[in-house]
């Protein structure tokens, strides 16, 4: 029975991050001014230019070479959504936007990789307008209440949540943070 379930847990997952890839897709497209002839070509702030994504809506793709994480960010941090990937924190910046970006995942499926981070590493957050590279400056062990971590900056950062310690059984009893600086853009 546990087989089964950690099978379909899989196979949802998969069918999942094929589908929000191609919405992730069909976002670029549509977001291309060459493909929409009538479309404004006046540039207006990041925060007025879209709307806030519905819950499980794509934003993007989190890559971390090093530790072998690539995993499509959905908006929400319900737990279907975490399930499937990786969750945007609601009230935190959103890529492209000036702040900070707050990313959660399970540390058993997604982070699972971030115990093998390191101090400069690269993270890259691609969406469908653009692609953002990081560089890793902390990594910490907070309690649960310490919600301080996703606060606004005054520079562009991103924040990854996850349980801690990873090995636990049952639910943590910690969270282990990963702050990030963003260094480029294209």
């Amino acid at each position: 029975m546990a087989a089964g379930i950690l099978s379909y847990v899989a196979l949802d997952r998969a069918v999942n991050e094929a589908r929000q890839t191609r919405r992730l897709r069909e976002l670029s497209w549509i977001s291309s001014p060459s493909d929409l002839p009538n479309r404004q070509t006046q540039v207006e702030p990041a925060a007025s230019r879209r709307p806030q994504p519905a819950n499980g809506d794509p934003i993007g793709r989190l890559e971390i070479a090093g530790v072998g994480i690539s995993a499509i960010v959905a908006a929400g941090t319900d737990p279907l959504t975490l399930r499937r990937g990786i969750g945007h924190i609601g009230g935190t910046a959103l890529p492209g936007e000036p702040g900070n970006i707050g990313l959660a995942g399970h540390r058993d499926t997604v982070f699972r990789g971030l115990r093998k981070l390191r101090p400069a590493d690269r993270i890259v957050l691609v969406t469908a307008d653009e692609s953002f590279e990081y560089a890793v400056e902390s990594m910490q062990t907070v309690a649960p209440e310490r919600i301080d971590v996703l606060d606004s900056t005054s520079h562009s950062t991103i924040t990854l949540v996850t349980c801690y310690p990873f090995d636990f059984i049952g639910p943590a009893p910690l969270r282990f943070i990963v702050r990030a600086r963003e260094v480029s853009r294209r």
